[in-house]
C-alpha cells in the first residue's frame, strides 16, 4: 500500500499506534473491517464526514502578534493548517455549502488542565482553510467532548449537513 492509498488516520497516527487503535475502534465499531475508509467521499452535503486530525493548538499558540500589534498565523498554526488540509485531501471530501452540525472529540496530549473551547477556533479556521467549510458561520450546532489524554493528542471531527432547510440559511454578509 502506497502512502497515497493509506487512510488519513494511518498517516497521522503512525507514531502513535495506541491512539490509532482507540480512535479506530470508536469510529468503525465492531462491524467494520480494519481497512475500511474513515471519511466519506464525493459531495459533502449529502454525506457525513469523519476526520481524524492532530490535536489543535490553543488560540494563543495559533495566532502571533507583531510588535505593532498586528495578528498573524504562527508557525504552529501553519503546520496545523497544512496537516488538516492534507487529511481533507486524502479523504476526498467535498465542501459543505449549507449549514452543518459538528461533533468534536478532543484527546489532549497530556493531563494539563485545558479549556474545551480553546482549540475550537483554530480547528474551525483550519477546516475553512482546507476548504471543507466556507466560513464558520455555517456551523449551526456543535458538540465538544473532551476525552482522556493520548500520546501526541488527536481530534476527531464528524461533520454533516444540518437538518435546517436551505431556505432558512442565513445570507452571506459579503
Amino acid at each position: 500500500m502506497t502512502k497515497r492509498e493509506m487512510p488519513s488516520d494511518v498517516l497521522l497516527s503512525r507514531r502513535n499506534p495506541e491512539a490509532r487503535r482507540v480512535v479506530m475502534q470508536q469510529l468503525r465499531g465492531p462491524d467494520k473491517a480494519p481497512g475500511s475508509p474513515v471519511a466519506g467521499n464525493g459531495a459533502a452535503d449529502s454525506a457525513q464526514v469523519t476526520l481524524v486530525l492532530p490535536y489543535p493548538p490553543s488560540v494563543n499558540h495559533y495566532w502571533g502578534r507583531t510588535r505593532t500589534g498586528r495578528m498573524f498565523v504562527s508557525a504552529k498554526g501553519h503546520e496545523f493548517r497544512q496537516r488538516v488540509k492534507q487529511v481533507v485531501f486524502d479523504a476526498h471530501c467535498g465542501a459543505f455549502t449549507g449549514l452543518v452540525e459538528m461533533c468534536i472529540d478532543l484527546h489532549p496530549p497530556d493531563r494539563r488542565k485545558r479549556d474545551a473551547d480553546n482549540p475550537i477556533k483554530a480547528l474551525w479556521d483550519a477546516l475553512q482553510h482546507a476548504g471543507i467549510i466556507h466560513d464558520d458561520y455555517q456551523i449551526e450546532w456543535y458538540r465538544v467532548w473532551r476525552h482522556k489524554p493520548v500520546v501526541n493528542g488527536l481530534c476527531t471531527v464528524t461533520i454533516q449537513a444540518s437538518a435546517v432547510t436551505a431556505a432558512e440559511t442565513p445570507e452571506d454578509k459579503g
